[in-house]
């Protein structure tokens, strides 16, 4: 019994003498014992995450997104373009995000967009996000065009989720919305472009594979 209680006092005695130290450290720097330092900004060895978040109050900073310089935009689209064929298309999406932020109009970056976001529909982004962005596209070949593109897309990833016969009518439905679309584009295509035939000759096959046509 005495021996327990020697072991607490003493710990008290151990814990009363540490924080008699760290109130008399804060008092070195201005810190009132049992206040908060307030942090300033971070210094460049402390760029991460942690100190982010150990900043609060009104003076806190969150991670702000920079702007790219215009003349590095035909860099960062041809880096899009590696990140596509590399399986990332979350970073060609964030690249292409980046450069319309300060060129809303660039028909490359548009379409390089909207080819990211359909290589993500089986991860859960959704078809309208990339309508939206076909919507935005300058030539009208080329919404009709990547609309079907979209939609082809859209079905496989369906296809590819559920391969049974509760997807047959659902992907069925979606893939003759992707056709009508090329149909679209083939009649107003550049003489030199069958780029929406060959589509077209793409999704005949894949349903004749998979079901037969109905």
């Amino acid at each position: 019994m005495a021996s327990s209680i020697h072991t607490l006092v003493a710990l008290l005695v151990h814990w009363v003498y540490k924080k008699a130290l760290r109130d008399q450290d804060r008092l070195t720097v201005g810190i009132p014992p049992g206040g908060h330092q307030k942090r300033g900004p971070c210094t460049p060895g402390e760029l991460n995450v942690s100190c982010w978040y150990m900043q609060s109050g009104p003076a806190s900073r969150r991670p702000q997104l920079m702007p790219v310089s215009p003349e590095a935009i035909p860099g960062a689209l041809s880096k899009a373009e590696r990140y596509r064929f590399l399986n990332e298309p979350w970073q060609s999406e964030s690249i292409c995000r980046d450069v319309l932020s300060i060129d809303p109009t660039n028909e490359a970056a548009l379409i390089l967009l909207l080819l990211s976001l359909t290589d993500q529909f089986e991860n859960g982004v959704s078809i309208e996000e990339a309508l939206e962005i076909v919507e935005r596209l300058p030539n009208e070949y080329h919404r009709a065009y990547y609309s079907g593109l979209i939609h082809e897309r859209q079905a496989i990833a369906i296809f590819r989720r559920r391969r049974d016969y509760r997807t047959r009518r659902e992907v069925y439905a979606v893939f003759q919305n992707a056709m009508e679309w090329y149909r679209q584009a083939r009649a107003i295509r550049p003489a030199d472009n069958d780029d929406s035939v060959l589509r077209w000759n793409a999704c005949v096959r894949f349903l004749e594979r998979n079901w037969g046509l109905q």
